[in-house]
């Protein structure tokens, strides 16, 4: 709180906006034990996303959701994730 990061969750985001910067963290532990809260944080990236276009976003995640091929975790989770930087071109 004391860096003005927004969560009431163990996801957050922090908008630096003279910068036009945002930026997003992700609890990708939810992904393996989590339907419910997983599914609440996906509906959250997408509204985080879609209500901050105009700033380069940049997000952190604590867990790998590609193995070391590259390849997708086989997680519905992480698929929709990837979903939605693919919509939201502002995520780098």
């Amino acid at each position: 709180n004391n860096i003005n990061i927004s969560s009431t969750e163990t996801w957050w985001y922090k908008k630096v906006e003279d910068k036009n910067l945002l930026f997003v963290g992700l609890d990708s532990s939810l992904f393996s034990f989590s339907s419910s809260q997983s599914a609440k944080q996906i509906k959250w990236l997408d509204a985080i996303l879609s209500n901050n276009k105009d700033f380069l976003t940049v997000i952190f995640i604590h867990d790998s959701l590609v193995d070391p091929n590259g390849k997708v975790l086989s997680n519905k989770y992480s698929s929709q994730v990837f979903k939605s930087i693919k919509e939201n071109p502002q995520v780098k």
